[in-house]
């Protein structure tokens, strides 16, 4: 009787272990992604016509640093993205086709909590401000 409870403790706990190793691994081997770029097949009147629709680029971290959106195959936004050493959003750049500054967006943190959202106009001037406060348990 005590070696059956043994046999099956030892069971359940090779089972638990099991099921932890296949199912808890992490895929290391997926490559990392430089860029993505997206077109679109658009079909009129029996003719096909193929456009650029969006271009993104990504650091070695996986977050987005350039995103370029396209209209019809033109140039519709270009923002470009500064990311701090916690992988936080500090600043965000939109540019218009001729890549002068429409919008600049700074975000500051605290402990990797967003505290304040700060937009400026292309001479730099305030547009808008946004605290953000946190209640916690």
């Amino acid at each position: 009787m005590y070696w059956n409870k043994l046999l099956m403790k030892i069971i359940v706990i090779v089972l638990f272990l099991s099921c932890n190793i296949i199912f808890g691994q992490k895929n290391t081997t997926t490559a990392k992604i430089k860029s993505m770029i997206v077109s679109e097949e658009v079909h009129e009147k029996g003719k096909i016509k193929n456009y650029m629709d969006l271009e993104v680029f990504y650091d070695n971290h996986g977050n987005v640093i350039e995103k370029i959106n396209y209209k019809d195959g033109e140039m519709k936004e270009h923002i470009i993205c500064k990311f701090d050493t916690n992988d936080n959003k500090i600043k965000e750049t939109e540019l218009d086709p001729a890549g002068e500054i429409i919008k600049i967006t700074e975000y500051r943190y605290s402990n990797n909590l967003r505290i304040e959202k700060t937009e400026y106009d292309k001479d730099n001037e305030i547009i808008s401000r946004k605290s953000y406060k946190y209640i916690m348990y």
